[in-house]
């Protein structure tokens, strides 16, 4: 009697061993990758590139704040400056404007966030003095990502902010 209380006991104890393997294991699968710096993901860009380098480097994404249309949303890539007014760039322009007042003020806090980020804690990649071209009605500031994929998600790592230049709309 006691060798079979004794056998259970062992089988018991084996099971529970196997179990701690297997979870431990499984755990160490699902652990998260840590990176020692960001610059680690740049792949020779910076926020002095341009944003044709940018927007070449496949998994960079820029992420463009967005200006509201009426029921659209559009991203501040597609739009320009005519005036006091915002218009859509691209083939979706179907005549609604609104006013740029909305757009400057957006624009004017982000630029003050940025700059606040900037002179009260470290900064990884810093943008140099924009040097505004003729046809630049405002900047605003787009933040940079390296997007990695994983499997079944996507990692989002958080590269720089650089200006976007809002350009004045062509005269027709």
């Amino acid at each position: 009697m006691s060798s079979q209380h004794t056998y259970i006991r062992r089988s018991q104890a084996l099971r529970v061993v196997c179990l701690a393997v297997v979870l431990l294991l499984s755990v160490s699968a699902w652990a998260w990758d840590e990176y020692p710096a960001t610059s680690y993901f740049l792949d020779g860009i910076s926020a002095d590139s341009s944003w044709n380098e940018i927007q070449a480097k496949p998994g960079i994404k820029a992420v463009f704040p967005t200006v509201t249309f009426g029921p659209a949303l559009v991203p501040l890539s597609e739009v320009c400056i005519d005036g006091d007014t915002v218009a859509i760039t691209n083939s979706r322009d179907n005549g609604v404007r609104v006013p740029a007042d909305q757009l400057r003020a957006q624009a004017q806090a982000a630029t003050a966030a940025q700059n606040l980020a900037s002179t009260t804690g470290p900064q990884l990649a810093a943008a140099g003095p924009v040097q505004p071209a003729t046809n630049v009605a405002l900047t605003d500031p787009v933040k940079v990502y390296r997007v990695i994929d994983k499997g079944f998600w996507q990692e989002w790592v958080y590269l720089f902010e650089k200006p976007w230049p809002v350009p004045t709309c062509p005269v027709k």
